[in-house]
């Protein structure tokens, strides 16, 4: 039996979510991968039929991977996409069924993220082809970063959460930047070594959220079959010596370690 990596994913996450409950009423799961997502849905067919809003929770972000008319070539196209989609609902005014357009936006954001790309999907059966209904695997490539930021996918409220955050990051960076400056000035002083050195003052530290996540790992299919192929993990490590980064393969009961590999998406605390 073929068994779906997303699917079993879900499954794991049903499982444990199920055994480990959390003092708040909520589990492990939702705790770390959890978030909520905000839908704006508007009777297409019916001006007179008002909007409808939602909120609901979500463990994986997804990224559709398009079609002929309209294709993908980056994750940040294909998470635009799954945002707006057309959903069909019953209308009040009109009394029976109708097309809705349902338009999404992030209304929390998890600790760690997963990003599914929607590769497998369904082919309807064509009678003048001959063919008949099949699951299929969508092979176009999409290029991602190492990092991704998820500011432009946020509600209006968390945006102005992550402003905060960001604006604390850019501090930090501009503070990195000017240490860095002092140390190459005091290269070549004669009385380096003599100097007293002025320590930082230590504040607690606070955790600031800037919607940008770090790439850790990565579950990848082989082959150009939904009903077959091999699936190979990346994630990444870090030697605990030199600091460098390093990517491994877990290939079944392979295991190599290549380098620099940003790989599952992680947020990026700003302390």
């Amino acid at each position: 039996m073929q068994q779906d990596a997303e699917e079993c994913l879900r499954e794991m996450f049903t499982l444990i979510g199920n055994v480990c409950r959390t003092e708040n009423g909520s589990n492990l799961v939702d705790d770390v991968f959890g978030f909520r997502m905000r839908s704006t849905l508007k009777c297409i067919g019916c001006d007179e039929e008002p909007e409808k809003v939602e909120s609901d929770n979500h463990r994986f972000f997804v990224c559709h991977m398009g079609t002929v008319t309209e294709p993908i070539s980056h994750l940040h196209e294909g998470v635009k996409l799954s945002l707006k989609e057309h959903v069909e609902k019953r209308s009040e005014k009109l009394g029976t069924n109708a097309t809705w357009e349902k338009t999404s936006a992030m209304e929390t954001l998890p600790e760690m993220m997963w990003v599914q790309f929607a590769r497998f999907g369904y082919k309807q059966a064509n009678v003048h082809s001959g063919t008949e209904a099949s699951k299929v695997k969508h092979v176009r490539k999409c290029a991602f970063s190492s990092t991704l930021d998820v500011y432009d996918y946020a509600t209006p409220e968390l945006k102005e959460v992550l402003n905060v955050g960001r604006g604390k990051l850019r501090e930090k960076r501009e503070q990195d930047v000017e240490e860095a400056k002092k140390k190459i000035d005091k290269i070549g002083e004669e009385d380096e070594d003599k100097m007293e050195v002025e320590e930082t003052p230590k504040f607690p530290m606070k955790t600031y959220q800037t919607g940008q996540y770090e790439l850790v790992g990565v579950v990848s299919h082989q082959g150009r079959s939904a009903d077959g192929g091999h699936y190979v993990g990346w994630v990444r490590s870090k030697k605990a010596d030199t600091h460098t980064k390093h990517r491994r393969n877990i290939d079944r009961d392979r295991l190599r370690c290549l380098e620099e590999l940003r790989i599952r998406l992680r947020h990026v605390p700003i302390m």
